[in-house]
């Protein structure tokens, strides 16, 4: 089956919500990195000559796709907080975590709402208490003995092959890995595989939230770090 991808432009006027935010949040922030989702990234541009002209420096990101904040990643270090324009929390925590590489360079994600014009922020500190739950759990994981990892169905979640590498990983660290497929997943289901001692997502990286699960690329760095087994 062939996909088409047709852009989807909103028509809403970002610029109302984006003064809002420089006349409060914004104010003590100097140095500003600019993402938004497929809707508004076409005013990016506008947007960083507004920031400009009120003295700041604006380095922008551009587009969250998804699961997929690397954008942000990549400006991280230039900035001193993150402005993020569109609706709803899922690509702001998602910046959120994969720009913070460690407790240090935790920062705010001001989330700035165009169409109800509601300016929210998810707080460095609220990403430290994440960041510290991972590490915690990074620890079980390296304890652990037999893996789980799932791995979706779906057009765009399937990373299969990845999947396939990292249980090589695991076999030459003396860990035996189990590949379980899905299309949705039933967290309750999961608790019948009583002989998994921990499990690892490759899907969508939201399903680790509230569960005790790690997605695969938190847990490549530690596992590339540790000795073979002979």
């Amino acid at each position: 089956m062939k996909t088409l991808f047709l852009p989807a432009k909103a028509k809403v006027n970002v610029m109302p919500v984006v003064d809002k935010a420089l006349s409060n949040e914004l104010k003590n922030f100097k140095k500003i990195g600019l993402v938004t989702n497929i809707q508004h990234v076409h005013e990016l541009e506008k947007v960083k000559e507004r920031l400009e002209a009120a003295g700041k420096k604006v380095e922008i990101g551009g587009q969250v796709l998804g699961c997929d904040a690397r954008e942000a990643q990549k400006i991280s270090d230039k900035v001193d907080v993150f402005l993020f324009i569109g609706s709803g929390e899922f690509h702001p925590i998602e910046v959120a975590l994969e720009s913070a590489d460690s407790m240090q360079n935790a920062k705010d994600i001001i989330c700035a709402n165009p169409f109800t014009m509601q300016i929210t922020i998810y707080s460095k500190d609220e990403v430290k208490k994440t960041l510290k739950r991972r590490d915690a759990l990074l620890a079980k994981f390296l304890m652990a003995r037999n893996i789980g990892v799932l791995v979706s169905n779906k057009p765009g979640q399937n990373f299969h092959q990845a999947a396939k590498i990292f249980i090589n990983k695991l076999d030459r660290h003396n860990k035996k890995g189990y590949l379980f497929f899905f299309n949705e997943l039933d967290i309750i289901q999961m608790k019948n595989f009583k002989f998994i001692d921990f499990w690892i997502n490759t899907a969508c990286t939201r399903i680790v939230d509230n569960n005790e699960m790690l997605n695969l690329n938190d847990v490549l760095p530690a596992l590339n770090k540790l000795k073979v087994s002979a």
